[in-house]
């Protein structure tokens, strides 16, 4: 059993990386055509790699391996958005250290989770901010309630979303992690 999952995650592992390194060759010579296809062969992968987890028995690993994979979609989504001309950061940089500053203050002056969250909707979303900050944000709440929410608002927003699993480990529990992620894929 345990040589089987060892291979899954062999396999997982060789199709996300062959997928996103022949994704970036293709780039690289100029074909939006082939990096597009390349782009979809690796949500495809990642898709069909999902359906062969329900074979792992082992709840630990089967959790582990559905965040990597959570991941690898999110980067194959980044992948592909600058293909649809649909880019989510572009260039942006993060709004500046003093600018952050009078944010996290005033959210820190709300009492309560429920107060953050409203505020976080109101006047953090949207502004560019990088995984760093986020975490910061999202330490500020008290239950993970809010901090779930205010994540999902938080990473259209996000200058580096490749980086956003630095933002996920505000989050004690695995499991919390994978709401996360799988609330972010579904936006």
């Amino acid at each position: 059993m345990f040589h089987r999952n060892l291979l899954l995650l062999a396999l997982v592992a060789l199709l996300v990386t062959d997928s996103a390194f022949g994704q970036q060759r293709e780039a690289d010579r100029g074909s939006r055509d082939r990096s597009a296809i390349a782009v979809a062969d690796l949500q495809r992968n990642i898709r069909d790699a999902r359906k062969l987890l329900s074979d792992i028995n082992d709840r630990e690993l089967r959790e582990r391996l559905e965040l990597l994979l959570s991941r690898a979609a999110l980067i194959a989504e980044d992948l592909g958005e600058p293909l649809t001309n649909s880019s989510r950061g572009g260039q942006k940089l993060p709004v500046s250290d003093a600018d952050f500053a009078k944010l996290l203050k005033n959210l820190k002056d709300q009492s309560f989770d429920e107060q953050k969250a409203e505020f976080v909707k109101s006047f953090v979303a949207g502004r560019p901010l990088n995984c760093e900050q986020a975490a910061e944000i999202l330490k500020t709440f008290s239950f993970d309630d809010g901090r779930i929410a205010s994540a999902v608002i938080l990473y259209p927003s996000l200058v580096d979303p490749a980086n956003f699993f630095e933002a996920l480990k505000v989050f004690s529990f695995e499991s919390t992690r994978k709401q996360v992620m799988d609330a972010v894929r579904k936006k």
